[in-house]
């Protein structure tokens, strides 16, 4: 399936089933904003970075944005920016770095933790990172944001999730792994 198809189905799981969600999701990317990423960050963006932030430009402002894999929520380009820069600063200052130059943060959950994608890779693969440990994780990471993409929305139709977070939507229409 290819990405913006991926996409529109998970948009259309969003609307069906958690609209409070869909509702929130960021309005597309446009040129200036994948340019001041570009700017900001001073790395080539993948092009399925750019297809996502075309799609939405984050996953919301709520306390419940929308999740790129579970508990990963969206970021939108000006939080991509403002993390990956914070992580830079922090995770370049001891020895060795922890947080590498081609990384930037996709998404981030509420336990300091974040969605990365490698730039420096051509296709862009994902994974996770967690300042607890300093170190990549070892579980869910995907070849590229496509593949986490495609497993989000698999999770979404059966409820078969990698991380073993049950899919749940809450009273007020919100998606909640």
């Amino acid at each position: 399936m290819h990405l913006t198809d991926t996409l529109t189905s998970i948009e259309d799981w969003l609307r069906a089933n958690a609209p409070a969600t869909a509702a929130e999701l960021g309005p597309p990317a446009t040129d200036e904003d994948l340019d001041a990423l570009r700017r900001g960050l001073g790395l080539p963006l993948p092009g399925e970075l750019v297809t996502l932030l075309r799609w939405h430009n984050g996953g919301g402002d709520s306390d419940l944005p929308m999740t790129v894999a579970p508990s990963y929520g969206m970021l939108g380009t000006r939080d991509i920016v403002s993390i990956t820069e914070s992580n830079r600063r922090v995770g370049g200052a001891v020895s060795p770095p922890v947080w590498q130059p081609s990384w930037l943060a996709a998404g981030s959950s509420f336990t300091n933790s974040y969605l990365v994608v490698e730039t420096a890779d051509p296709a862009g693969a994902v994974f996770t990172f967690t300042w607890t440990d300093g170190a990549p994780a070892d579980h869910p990471t995907w070849p590229s944001l496509a593949e986490a993409l495609a497993t989000m929305l698999h999770t979404l139709q059966t409820g078969e999730s990698p991380a073993g977070l049950p899919v749940e939507v809450n009273d007020d229409g919100y998606l909640d792994w």
